[in-house]
């Protein structure tokens, strides 16, 4: 008797900064408080680095379809 086992599919996002960078200068990255923005929508706060962020986000994503994260913005501390 053989078992599967079937792994989570995680939404396939595509991230810019281009909205980030016009506004600091500078690519982001390191440890602090980020927020999406998908068709208008703002999701967030999470916390950590940017890795780990985007990572959360696409957990929370997951289930919801043709979702496109299309800005990425930091929220000061």
């Amino acid at each position: 008797m053989s078992t599967t086992t079937t792994r989570r599919r995680l939404p396939l996002l595509s991230f810019s900064t281009e909205a980030y960078v016009r506004a600091h200068g500078r690519l982001p990255r390191g440890f602090g408080r980020w927020f999406f923005e998908n068709s208008g929508r703002l999701y967030g706060p999470y916390t950590g680095t940017l890795s780990e962020a985007k990572a959360e986000f696409r957990s929370a994503m997951a289930g919801k379809a043709d979702l496109l994260a299309s800005c990425l913005v930091e929220v000061a501390s």
